[in-house]
């Protein structure tokens, strides 16, 4: 700048807001066009600035700046959004975000239903379908699901929440459900199952579950779903398949529990050269293959007596009567007993209006509609049945259904189960890790080797001891011990001695028992749909590619601070998860974008980078109108922003018709 005159002014930075991360992120946003998918789904409102808007800003912070202790109120002013967004500071208020977190939450399962279109309009089918289970813990009681309990990751006693996500090969968020904290996750995925059955995007495509859906009901279902699962057995389960795994060959390879890394390496060595020998494929050091193609199984399932059409249509009343008389008449129509309703309702001398009416409500969850004709609902009158059906998204009707139970002040009733065999056909591929094998015998040692050096410092205290103690304390202290090692079902303690010479314990050890369990360390069996065309090598890397879902997680934890989670209402912690979700998908979009252009980088390390890009506020003199400037790009951002192809983010000549000057700070 030149030496300021008598008659020259200093430029003067009025304002210096956080941009270019901001910036591109929004860029993304704008690509989905999610602001106007929301505003459509939310239509009108009486709120004076857009809740898509809002909701744009929320998502932003939670990929920027998702640490921050600012609240959103607080942090929205001190960034470009209030120019990009055309919103004034003054009207982004905690009021009016907790206001749009309630727009968000009542929209969330209408959204959830139409992404996965948008996904595929832009980058066709789906390859791949992964599901997980994660949780979030609260400071704090938190919401009404949440449960106190231990979290994934160890920590005791927290209030938790479960979360439920199903993503594509790209890390897409497709569906996600917020889970009460004590919900297991076999049951949450089984009414994903129930979910998915039959919806058009999941034709044909994997979907991908870990063991949580290995156990036998699970895998019943699975095979009734309809769709091309892929899940592994549990360990205990294994054997129900097959006895061909050659694990006896490595029963005598057992690291010591301070084994080095020369002995871990020759554990693994000897114990991939076995499995080659016993007819195994390698395909690299750490994966060998064999394929036992199909199986058959039968399994005893559980199963409703709608399941099994057994209904008392004589009992029926109100909606529930109707909704039967509506799956008799499409029953009809399959059969080509009627070609058209009208045929139907020409029969039944009734209007083709009415006739519409009571089809609709086959417009309700099938498995929804089962409880509704079991009675599990108790009586509904049929206009409450219908308007429940119209509802969009299975999680909708449900919360629905037990509200209007609830209201009658009755709790629904339990669905009448009886027993049935199922037999069906299951394609197997197992495969051995070395390094898992390893891994998992020297940490069985460890184990021994902890549970050894407890007795022996528990039986020198009760030598040492100048008071007797009882023999109850001294078992339940040795059951907790056990029960942490999670060795209660194959070690016992017994106690000799008299009180005035002490107690000692010793352990006595299942040896049959511990050998079974260690049977199958580094193997995994894997259970897929007959129809999953693929080699035995791409169905171990397609179960392998749930890391995805796994990755998602740990991002929307970590990169995005889902937890711990301060909101303490069910529908802000929904619409919390929501903004998360969203953020993981403007993530993972970027992510996909760079790779395509030859860059591998995680989106947190392309945002931090272009974060101190900053949008500035100029005047020079007291006549003269204030113009926004950019931080000169250094040269990795620059890089960035044009692999993107988001260069006129910083163009000069651009930047003027892209902001909108606030009018108050």
């Amino acid at each position: 700048l030149c030496e300021p005159t008598a008659r020259s002014w200093p430029v003067r930075v009025e304002r210096n807001l956080a941009y270019l991360d901001i910036g591109v992120a929004l860029e993304f946003w704008r690509r989905w066009e999610i602001s106007d998918l929301l505003t459509r789904l939310l239509g009108k409102t009486r709120e004076q600035v857009s809740p898509a808007d809002v909701i744009a800003a929320l998502v932003l912070q939670r990929c920027v700046a998702p640490g921050s202790k600012l609240s959103a109120g607080r942090w929205f002013p001190r960034t470009a959004l209030p120019e990009l967004l055309e919103i004034e500071p003054s009207q982004f208020n905690n009021s009016r975000v907790h206001r749009v977190l309630g727009h968000l939450d009542r929209i969330d399962e209408a959204l959830q239903e139409t992404l996965p279109q948008r996904y595929q309009h832009r980058d066709g089918a789906f390859a791949a379908l992964f599901v997980d289970v994660t949780d979030a813990w609260f400071e704090g009681r938190g919401p009404d699901l949440a449960q106190r309990g231990r979290t994934k990751e160890g920590l005791r006693n927290r209030h938790k929440i479960g979360i439920l996500l199903l993503c594509n090969e790209h890390g897409y968020p497709l569906r996600w459900k917020v889970l009460p904290g004590d919900l297991k996750d076999p049951p949450a995925m089984k009414a994903l199952v129930r979910e998915l059955s039959g919806v058009k995007w999941t034709a044909a495509v994997p979907v991908v579950f870990d063991r949580a859906m290995g156990g036998q009901q699970a895998v019943a279902q699975l095979c009734a779903s309809g769709l091309t699962y892929l899940t592994a057995a549990r360990r205990p389960e294994i054997e129900g398949y097959t006895d061909q795994l050659p694990t006896d060959s490595l029963n005598d390879i057992k690291p010591a529990h301070d084994a080095d890394e020369k002995a871990e390496k020759s554990a693994q060595m000897l114990a991939a050269t076995r499995m080659v020998a016993a007819g195994m494929q390698r395909v690299s050091d750490t994966l060998l293959i064999q394929d036992f193609g199909l199986c058959e199984r039968e399994f005893a399932v559980e199963v409703t007596d709608a399941d099994g059409g057994q209904v008392d249509a004589a009992s029926l009343s109100g909606g529930a009567a109707w909704l039967y008389k509506a799956r008799q008449f499409q029953g009809q129509l399959d059969g080509k007993v009627f070609r058209t309703q009208s045929e139907i309702a020409k029969s039944l001398g009734i209007s083709r209006d009415r006739l519409t009416q009571i089809m609709s409500l086959l417009r309700l969850d099938d498995g929804l509609q089962d409880d509704v004709l079991t009675g599990r609902y108790q009586v509904l009158p049929e206009h409450k049945l219908r308007k429940i059906a119209m509802m969009t998204g299975r999680a909708a009707q449900k919360r629905a259904l037990d509200e209007q139970a609830a209201a009658q002040e009755k709790t629904p009733t339990p669905k009448r189960k009886r027993k049935t065999k199922v037999r069906v056909k299951i394609r197997l591929v197992a495969y051995f890790n070395p390094q898992m094998f390893a891994d998992q015998r020297i940490t069985a040692s460890q184990q021994r080797h902890r549970l050894d050096s407890f007795i022996d410092d528990l039986n020198r205290r009760l030598k040492r001891a100048t008071r007797a103690r009882d023999r109850e304390s001294i078992v339940s202290e040795v059951d907790r011990k056990l029960g942490s090692l999670s060795m209660r079902s194959i070690a016992k303690a017994e106690l000799s001695g008299a009180t005035d010479t002490g107690w000692r314990v010793e352990i006595v050890f299942d040896d049959d028992a511990w050998a079974k369990r260690r049977r199958y360390d580094g193997f995994v069996l894997l259970l897929a749909d007959p129809g999953l065309g693929r080699s035995a090598s791409e169905v171990v890397q397609l179960y392998r590619d749930k890391d995805a879902v796994e990755r998602d997680f740990r991002t929307i934890k970590t990169d995005l601070k889902l937890r711990p989670v301060f909101h303490h209402s069910d529908p802000k912690v929904r619409a919390h998860v929501t903004l998360c979700m969203l953020s993981l998908l403007l993530e993972r979009t970027m992510e996909k974008d760079l790779r395509a252009t030859g860059k591998a980088a995680t989106a947190p390390a392309v945002l931090e980078t272009l974060q101190p890009c900053h949008l500035n506020l100029l005047a020079a003199g007291p006549g003269d109108l204030p113009g926004y400037v950019v931080t000169t790009p250094d040269d990795d951002q620059l890089s960035l922003l044009q692999r993107l192809g988001m260069t006129h983010l910083i163009d000069p000549k651009e930047l003027p018709g892209r902001l909108t000057p606030r009018t108050a700070c």
